[in-house]
Order: C-alpha cells, then structure tokens, then sequence
C-alpha cells in the first residue's frame, strides 16, 4: 500500500523517485547547493532520513500526513526551545548530509564530502 509521504510516495517505507521537487535548490552566500531530490529517493532512502517533525519537544522520524515546512522554520536563531547547534539550518544540513555521503562514499563514491562539491558559485 502506497502512502503520501509530503515529498515522495512510500512503499514498504522506502520512497519512490519521481516524487515531490526533481531538483531544488538552496541559495547561500557559499555557493548555491542544487539538491536533486528524485536521485536521493531514487537510493531508496526513507523519507524520514531527511525530514522529521517534533513531538514532545524531541526530533521523530516523518509520518505518513505530515505536513512538510521549510527547515528554517524550526532551525533558527529565535528557537531557543532547541540546542544552539541545532538552531543554524547550516549545521543540521552538514550534519545530515555531509554525514551520510561520508557514511555512503565506499558504495557512491561521487557523492560529494568537501564544500565545493555542493557548493557552487
């Protein structure tokens, strides 16, 4: 049974590519980061490895329904209900995704681990 899963579909907990954005891209002062999303989903990564809510006050792995909002809404200065190092949306991406390319690098070995390969000016 399919469900949707806010930026993909899932089945079995796995998304499905095609879903959502195909590519998105996140402006910054070190280079936009184009983000090809159906390449992700496309890896078969769950859509909680990315997305997640709170309930509780703590971090809970994205439910089927749940409604998906920019990282910023939460990851920001004035949320101080949060860690400081949880606050920068910077610090959560290079933690998330910095993380599992270096975890990833043996089996996908274009996956980008130093800044300018996301990075791009």
């Amino acid at each position: 049974m399919a469900v949707f899963c806010g930026l993909g579909l899932t089945l079995g907990g796995m998304a499905i590519a095609g879903e959502g954005p195909a590519v998105f891209k996140l402006e910054n002062r070190k280079g936009t980061v184009t983000f090809n999303h159906h390449a992700h989903q496309a890896l078969g990564l769950k859509c909680g490895a990315c997305h997640h809510g709170v309930e509780g006050g703590k971090k809970v792995p994205y439910k089927a329904g749940q409604k998906n909002q920019k990282c910023e809404t939460c990851h920001n200065k004035g949320n101080t209900s949060m860690p400081a190092k949880y606050r920068k949306p910077m610090s959560v991406f290079h933690k998330t995704c910095k993380g599992c390319h270096k975890k990833m690098a043996a089996n996908h070995p274009k996956a980008p681990t130093k800044c300018n390969g996301c990075h791009k000016k």
